[in-house]
């Protein structure tokens, strides 16, 4: 059974009516009846069991119960920051990122962004991935829902970035001799993945990275779409971290 995602505006009633897409989706795409029952989620990632009360052509009244179950979380979050595709690649980043359980997505105005967003589309975008991402989490059964920041120039990285460490650029090239389980080793639990858009990072994106003590990850010989290198980076960092207590590093004097 997928799960429902329940809407921002559920304040924590019992009964709840739903009507508009929460609607549809109830009735239409899981195609439930008065009398079913199934899990749902709130925006924290408690988890409820809803029971369908009754349905009629515009309206779901459910009863809601807390499962009094938390979504265990990991013992790190990733932050993915987009440099933004063109057409609908950060759709497909989107959802593949909150299927995995990334926490944060923060859209990135590369130099490299070919792609036109005037300060008056930025809150329009935001509320489309948002919705994406929910699709994306009622389908999967993730247990988080991802924060989806408005996007963001070169001027705002610092402060979005300043609760992370480390924040990890990919890149096309060698720029550094650090490998991931080195710099994961003393991670504050907060993680930035820094991935560009197609064309990668200009030169000034990478002095200012250099600048902002970013670390450089080099991605390997092949050349990586931009929806191929953000999943890439996002499972490499999440399965080092989640096998982080069966390795160890070995001291220099005993070889990389």
């Amino acid at each position: 059974m997928r799960q429902f995602v329940l809407p921002p505006s559920w304040s924590g009633e019992e009964d709840l009516v739903l009507t508009g897409g929460e609607h549809h989706y109830l009735s239409r795409v899981l195609r439930l009846s008065p009398g079913i029952g199934f899990p749902a989620l709130d925006s924290e990632g408690r988890r409820f069991d809803c029971r369908i009360l009754s349905m009629d052509s515009e309206s779901t009244s459910v009863k809601i119960r807390p499962q009094n179950e938390k979504v265990r979380e990991a013992d790190f979050q990733l932050s993915l920051i987009l440099g933004i595709p063109r057409g609908k690649k950060m759709d497909q980043i989107v959802r593949q990122a909150t299927e995995c359980g990334v926490r944060r997505i923060i859209p990135f105005l590369s130099d490299h962004s070919n792609v036109r967003l005037e300060p008056e589309d930025f809150r329009r975008k935001q509320e489309r991935w948002k919705k994406v991402a929910k699709e994306a989490l009622q389908q999967s059964g993730t247990g988080i829902p991802p924060e989806i920041m408005l996007p963001i120039k070169h001027k705002d990285l610092k402060e979005a970035t300043g609760d992370l460490d480390p924040v990890l650029f990919f890149h096309e090239k060698p720029l550094g001799n650090s490998g991931l389980h080195g710099l994961l080793h003393t991670t504050s639990g907060k993680i930035g993945l820094l991935i560009g858009p197609e064309g990668g990072f200009s030169h000034k994106e990478l002095e200012l990275f250099s600048s902002l003590h970013y670390d450089s990850i080099y991605l390997g010989d092949s050349v990586l779409r931009a929806e191929t290198a953000a999943i890439y980076a996002v499972a490499a960092v999440q399965t080092i971290l989640r096998e982080s207590g069966r390795w160890q590093l070995k001291s220099p004097e005993h070889g990389a």
